[in-house]
């Protein structure tokens, strides 16, 4: 399955590799421009719609009184067990590779003084190609992420009988970003599409979305695909 999601360019003090100008709309990853004082280095941070469960990051965006928006801030919900999604959403790949998430179960060390260890490793990351992409698009608001398919009804703690991100029992069944070596696969939209391409895109919708029979098909594409 396919979900979209949004991109949050924020401001940050390390060298990210990835730079704003700070006159105008260029992005851009030159490796000298971290030190040019017209540049502005920048994370990504892709957010999804989703509720907020214990160990999730997000992005919170509040706005004062006369409607100004105040500077983003990123959390970790520590100890809630769901949080209402705030405006700004859940984080769910990023450049910023401080956002650590678990990686395992804790153990016990062998050391002399015994202590619990909890692994832990980065949050998914976007691609070198799509950053780069992002960059020639002088950045992106909203990108296709590819997600695993889940089947499952869980019907627990009164949130109805479909898979719900608000219950705790669902939790560790929800869709997750299909990964390959923890970077998550997007799927960028296209500019322009040739009259083939639009031809299958609406046979696939009519004949699986609708009970359009394949005679009626024919009559629209015939009369309104040139």
């Amino acid at each position: 399955m396919n979900k979209l999601t949004q991109i949050i360019a924020l401001p940050t003090e390390e060298d990210s590799g990835i730079y704003k100008s700070k006159y105008g709309r260029a992005i851009n990853i030159r490796e000298d421009l971290f030190t040019n004082q017209n540049w502005q280095a920048i994370h990504l941070y892709i957010t999804t719609d989703e509720f907020i469960n214990e160990g999730d990051w997000y992005i919170s965006i509040t706005h004062t009184m006369d409607g100004r928006d105040i500077k983003p801030q990123i959390w970790k919900n520590a100890g809630n067990p769901c949080v209402e999604q705030p405006m700004g959403g859940k984080i769910i790949a990023t450049t910023d590779r401080s956002l650590k998430i678990p990686n395992g179960k804790p153990y016990e060390s062998q050391d002399l003084v015994k202590v619990i260890v909890r692994p832990e490793k980065s949050l998914p990351q976007p691609s070198t190609s799509f950053i780069k992409e992002y960059c020639d698009r002088n950045g992106l608001d909203e990108i296709m992420v590819v997600f695993n398919e889940v089947n499952h009804c869980c019907g627990a703690q009164g949130f109805g009988q479909g898979l719900d991100d608000r219950c705790p029992a669902c939790k560790d069944d929800l869709p997750t970003p299909k990964l390959v070596n923890n970077e998550i696969i997007i799927l960028l939209s296209k500019n322009t599409w040739n009259r083939k391409e639009i031809i299958d895109l609406f046979y696939d919708f009519a004949l699986y979305k609708t009970s359009l029979n394949i005679d009626q098909v024919n009559d629209w594409v015939n009369e309104n695909v040139i």
